[in-house]
């Protein structure tokens, strides 16, 4: 089997279910086949019709022992190959590509399973960028021309399929084993940063073995990060402003900090500031938030939890856009009702103090009697306490957590559809 990167691809799928018996070899010499470029260029209407109607063939259904299938699929909905011609004898590929994966332990009994063989009739299909049918895909999506769901359609699920075990998995495992060494380096520094004499220079710093060990790491922090920048700049520029999602933004933010902790640190400029102490502290944050991408490397783990937390923002940003002015007019409320007490609640006594306990009580937890106890107009703080509790409490609250339940579920979806 050739790399993926190396001419056409067509990729043969295998799954278990019930099928009629069809002679492979016939059935793959009868099908009609298409390329990538000729799909694009001559049917550009019909292209996700042709992918949804004709991009798989079933060639044939066959007995294959459970001790193959099994620890072949490793839980997964299939199981692929690539080829770069249709004349071949899929059934002896499939074969051969299921006694790799042969367990010889002794399972109590022997028996068979029944699995379909199909096809992706699409020369090239599974060529990498703009020689595949997946970049194209994306692009489409991206610029919102097509649905999330084409992505769940059996072809393009092949073709993911393929592109996945056969090098992506292994890239992503490479990357996720570089940006592990970007944490450590990053954590180290900043434990060895702790105790450091932030009066010296460099070169005073680099006369001491702790300001060695805080140089190094920090240079290796910078070493870590170069191949993840070059990566992304390279997907900007292929992708432009389509470039731009959740995991870059997150992506450029930690790129920046970083430049600007080196700059600050190895420059020695402002070391003492509070603007380092912020840019350090942010840093750790986001550089956690971003190892779960990485995580994707792990069947278990694929929950894109940027993704997922992006989507759901978007779809109930308009809930929290109302969630937030209604606590800036109670929080506007009490400030005006407290104004002319004699002891000003310290809670209400500026806009953004009230502001910031409307915030806190979000969930509509305040304290009644700190209301009808107090001296300045009691009945009337005590009503506006508890209908910011049944507004904000009872009502918003609930509706927010609501949308955002229904919003995950959906956003949960879409994530399959890539799996």
């Amino acid at each position: 089997m050739d790399d993926i990167s190396d001419g056409d691809v067509e990729a043969g799928l295998l799954m278990e279910g019930p099928a009629e018996s069809i002679d492979m070899e016939a059935e793959l010499q009868s099908i009609p086949t298409s390329t990538v470029t000729s799909l694009l260029r001559h049917r550009q209407s019909e292209v996700l019709k042709y992918i949804q109607n004709k991009g798989m063939h079933k060639l044939a259904e066959f007995e294959v022992e459970e001790n193959l299938i099994y620890p072949a699929f490793k839980d997964g909905p299939m199981l692929t190959f690539g080829s770069d011609e249709m004349q071949l004898d899929a059934a002896w590929e499939w074969r051969q590509l299921l006694r790799k994966h042969i367990k010889p332990e002794p399972t109590g009994w022997h028996s068979t399973l029944t699995v379909e063989a199909f096809v992706v009739p699409i020369c090239g299909a599974a060529n990498p960028d703009t020689k595949g049918l997946l970049h194209p895909l994306l692009r489409r999506y991206q610029a919102k021309r097509c649905s999330y769901f084409v992505f769940s359609l059996p072809a393009v699920q092949a073709i993911i399929n393929f592109k996945w075990t056969d090098y992506a998995r292994r890239r992503l495992f490479l990357q996720l084993a570089l940006y592990v060494c970007w944490l450590v380096c990053f954590y180290g520094f900043i434990i060895a940063f702790q105790d450091e004499d932030l009066t010296h220079s460099l070169r005073k710093l680099l006369r001491t073995t702790r300001g060695q060990v805080t140089v190094a790491l920090e240079v290796g922090v910078l070493v870590c990060m170069l191949p993840f920048l070059v990566i992304d700049a390279t997907m900007a520029g292929v992708y432009r402003q389509l470039w731009i999602d959740p995991w870059r933004i997150l992506s450029t933010i930690t790129y920046v900090n970083q430049v600007a902790i080196s700059a600050m640190h190895l420059g020695r400029l402002s070391v003492k500031s509070e603007w380092l102490t912020i840019v350090l502290a942010v840093q750790c944050i986001l550089l956690l938030f971003r190892l779960q991408y990485w995580s994707r490397a792990f069947r278990a783990t694929r929950f894109a939890f940027a993704d997922v937390l992006w989507e759901v923002i978007c779809d109930t940003s308009w809930l929290l856009i109302f969630l937030f002015i209604v606590m800036g007019g109670y929080a506007a409320a009490f400030h005006i009702t407290f104004r002319t007490a004699d002891k000003e609640p310290e809670d209400y006594k500026s806009i953004w103090r009230s502001f910031l306990t409307m915030y806190e009580h979000v969930y509509g937890d305040l304290e009644l009697k700190d209301f009808y106890s107090s001296k300045s107009m009691p009945i009337f703080a005590t009503a506006l306490a508890v209908s910011y509790i049944f507004v904000q409490g009872f009502i918003l609250v609930n509706l927010l957590i609501g949308a955002i339940i229904n919003s995950l579920d959906r956003a949960s979806r879409n994530a399959r559809a890539w799996r």
